[in-house]
């Protein structure tokens, strides 16, 4: 959740910063609905982009929503292959592609509900590993 919460705070600070570039009266409000928006899984960010975007081009010009919509695409890229992985990485104590995986492969399995189960499925299946590996280790040290 705390992971989530970070990677919605970055989202709707550059979002802002974007924003103000480009001469938007509502950059604050508008960032705001992105960092809301973020955190929803998956189709959150793609849709504060579509919000945004469409605000931006009735409030300027198509030139200015043509740059949002690029700085849209580029940071969702970057959040999903980047952010994501490190940030739920260290949160949950697992390697960057580990949390890539299990994001997969939960929305393969079980769609928006297994992407949003899977970092926590993962984190929990690797800690049980690791109290068995643990538990095994203390047994095999002790002397019979």
């Amino acid at each position: 959740m705390t992971g989530n919460l970070l990677i919605s705070l970055l989202a709707g600070v550059l979002s802002t910063i974007v924003l103000f570039a480009v001469g938007s009266e509502f950059a604050i409000a508008l960032g705001l609905l992105v960092a809301i928006l973020d955190l929803i899984p998956l189709a959150g960010a793609t849709l504060a982009a579509i919000v945004v975007s469409t605000v931006i081009f009735i409030e300027t010009d198509w030139i200015r929503c043509l740059i949002v919509i690029g700085f849209f695409v580029a940071y969702q890229q970057f959040e999903n292959h980047i952010v994501q992985p490190l940030v739920y990485g260290r949160t949950v104590q697992m390697s960057p592609l580990a949390v890539l995986c299990a994001v997969l492969v939960g929305a393969q399995l079980a769609g928006i509900l297994g992407a949003l189960l899977a970092i926590p499925v993962a984190g929990s299946v690797l800690a049980i590993v690791r109290e068995i590996l643990r538990y095994r280790h203390d047994t095999a040290a002790e002397p019979s």
